[in-house]
């Protein structure tokens, strides 16, 4: 019995929807890993456990329950990505932050209709995009891209001032590039696709993003 092998079987459980016996076996994997002081492992079980977490958010959480105190899943699931936030692993500290951020911007949770919370995720969103300039080129990086701008995009639906279609398009401009570099076409296509949305969403099809739009189509490099 091992923290990796017992965090392994609690992710394969939640996968397959069996999310009580999921959740005792990955604080056993957190309890292990944290009496062998293994601080990836002990992040690793808390990203997991945060996951766990979410799901109840999604499943049993209401503005109604909410507002009457009950179970606040939401906060448990925070806190758990928020201590996997503190890991001295690059990736995964990336990983906890960019999921609690999308907790944050998930509107039908509706945690950014509280001033708190914005705080923390414009907070959060400016540590998370230096974070992710710092890892090294990889297909995981440009994933990480991706899946920030589809954050941000929440984000902005909710706080427009928190962002701007043109700096997502930035974003999504970098992932194309790096994913060219890289020579990935499955994620250079999802790049190239996460970017059309981008566009289609700003007012009127703001002209300032065309160059964003039509430089990966005809192959033309962007600037980081």
């Amino acid at each position: 019995e091992t923290a990796t092998t017992l965090r392994i079987l609690g992710d394969s459980l939640r996968v397959i929807g069996k999310f009580q016996p999921a959740e005792i076996v990955l604080k056993r994997s957190l309890d292990i890993a944290t009496q062998l002081q293994l601080p990836a492992a002990i992040a690793l079980a808390q990203l997991s456990l945060g996951n766990i977490s979410r799901i109840q958010v999604s499943s049993n959480n209401s503005n109604a329950q909410r507002n009457k105190n009950l179970v606040i899943p939401e906060e448990k699931s925070l806190n758990f990505y928020q201590q996997a936030g503190k890991s001295t692993s690059p990736n995964i500290r990336v990983q906890a932050q960019l999921n609690q951020l999308s907790l944050l911007a998930d509107k039908k949770v509706g945690l950014l209709n509280d001033e708190k919370y914005q705080n923390t995720a414009k907070t959060l969103l400016s540590q998370v995009k230096q974070e992710i300039e710092a890892l090294p080129p990889s297909r995981t990086k440009i994933q990480t891209r991706i899946n920030l701008a589809y954050t941000m995009m929440a984000i902005r639906e909710q706080i427009p001032t928190a962002t701007s279609h043109k700096e997502i398009a930035q974003i999504l401009a970098v992932a194309v590039k790096q994913a060219k570099d890289l020579g990935n076409p499955r994620t250079l296509s999802y790049a190239l696709g996460t970017l059309g949305n981008v566009y289609e969403q700003s007012p009127k099809g703001d002209k300032t993003l065309e160059k964003f739009t039509n430089k990966p189509n005809n192959g033309k490099k962007h600037e980081n």
